[in-house]
């Protein structure tokens, strides 16, 4: 979706990606998602992973299969960074997203086809 949110940084150690990004808070998804107490639509979350993900493998994909996602906080666009990181092995992801103080918000494990 475009400009929902901007990568401000990212590196790479090995198999091991980090992302550092900013939620457009005043993207559309916001105004039904919800009025006046928005928080990041589960889907729109999975997306900035999966395109984080894109960027590492130089190609388009899917989730294949999504073993395990759990959402620990509500991502709230609040005008403050979120870390967006995970280890790729082939099209194996295993990630996480969380605050830049480092409180975890979500945590997934899946493949990508």
């Amino acid at each position: 979706m475009v400009d929902f949110y901007n990568i401000i940084s990212n590196s790479s150690d090995g198999n091991r990606h980090s992302y550092v990004v900013k939620i457009n808070a005043s993207h559309r998804v916001f105004e039904g998602h919800f009025p006046g107490n928005p928080i990041v639509p589960g889907v729109m979350s999975l997306m900035m992973i999966r395109e984080c993900a894109e960027r590492q493998l130089g190609r388009a994909t899917h989730f294949a299969y999504i073993k395990d996602v759990k959402y620990i906080q509500a991502i709230v666009p609040n005008g403050e960074a979120i870390n967006v990181c995970f280890d790729l092995d082939d099209n194996n992801l295993s990630g996480e997203v969380s605050s830049t103080s480092g409180t975890s918000l979500l945590k997934i494990k899946a493949t990508l086809a």
